[in-house]
């Protein structure tokens, strides 16, 4: 092999391995017309696999619950010695749908799971420390900041005084 196909084949498996990376971080549902129950299950079984880890920290019990109802609904609409094209039409959009469904809660638990790390002052000292939280606690914790700049209250209070 020349030099230069050595370079180019090493040059694309370089490039290649962030995009391998993050696939087997994020697991998604992929739906063809040739889709059989035992290709979703095997997806299936990965998605669980992956969901369980920390990488999936803050897709909450509701968000798992719902997960699961999607990938039965997708599992009990593809005929069971069949594929995804054998359905109906309209059945074939509902369940593409519940797959699209599927893709935007792993997307969603993955991206409020992500923990970012920053180095804090303490009060009183010299020293700093690290601290690192997950984006779903930054954005809680600046809820509760917005809630305590309204005075704690989560909607404008209305006076309830009789007009006479």
């Amino acid at each position: 092999m020349p030099p230069l196909s050595r370079i180019a084949l090493l040059l694309a498996c370089f490039l290649s391995a962030p995009a391998l990376a993050s696939e087997a971080d994020e697991p998604r549902l992929h739906l063809q017309a040739d889709t059989s129950q035992a290709d979703l299950a095997g997806q299936r079984a990965r998605i669980e696999a992956v969901v369980s880890t920390d990488a999936y920290v803050e897709l909450r019990r509701t968000g798992r619950n719902e997960l699961r109802a999607s990938l039965d609904a997708i599992e009990s609409g593809i005929p069971a010695e069949g594929t995804l094209g054998q359905a109906a039409p309209a059945e074939q959009a509902r369940l593409i749908a519940l797959g699209e469904d599927v893709n935007k809660l792993l997307d969603r638990g993955y991206a409020d799971s992500r923990v970012t790390c920053s180095r804090q002052q303490q009060i009183g000292s010299s020293f700093s420390r690290k601290v690192c939280t997950t984006a779903a606690q930054r954005r809680r914790a600046q809820a509760g900041i917005d809630e305590h700049a309204r005075g704690g209250r989560s909607a404008p209070v209305v006076e309830s005084t009789p007009a006479n």
